[in-house]
């Protein structure tokens, strides 16, 4: 526990396995995190462990851009994401399919990813009542 608000990570290369850790985010005072430039040399880990790490955050604000992030998990309860920034990843449009627990979310940003299908956008973001902000440029829409 540190009494960091925010903390931005740059140029990240992931040289080690990824593994499941138990991580209580009530003890510590992070508002936001901010991730960019991942670079990843581990080609064998559980997608689950790293994206359920960021998906259950108890943040306000997450960015993870420029980085091989092919999906994110939905996070189990209400979650208190305000802000989520994913540009230039690998997303489809499968992420945040069926979704109900960003309910807090007003912004949600989708630049540069491997969107394709509007109706399927619309469908992810029909259970985010709060969302004012949705940006899905530089897709294939």
């Amino acid at each position: 526990p540190k009494p960091v608000e925010y903390l931005n990570i740059y140029n990240l290369t992931i040289v080690e396995s990824i593994n499941e850790e138990d991580f209580a985010y009530s003890e510590t005072a992070l508002k936001a995190l901010k991730i960019e430039h991942i670079k990843n040399q581990v080609f064998i880990f559980s997608q689950t462990a790293l994206y359920t790490v960021f998906s259950e955050m108890n943040i306000m604000m997450l960015t993870i851009s420029d980085t091989p992030f092919i999906h994110m998990l939905c996070p189990q309860a209400p979650s208190t994401f305000k802000f989520l920034n994913f540009t230039q990843n690998v997303f489809t449009d499968s992420v945040f399919q069926n979704c109900s627990t960003l309910v807090q979310l007003e912004t949600l940003i989708l630049q540069k990813n491997g969107l394709k299908n509007l109706c399927k956008v619309s469908l992810m973001t029909k259970n985010m009542p709060s969302l004012e902000f949705l940006d899905v440029s530089w897709n294939s829409l």
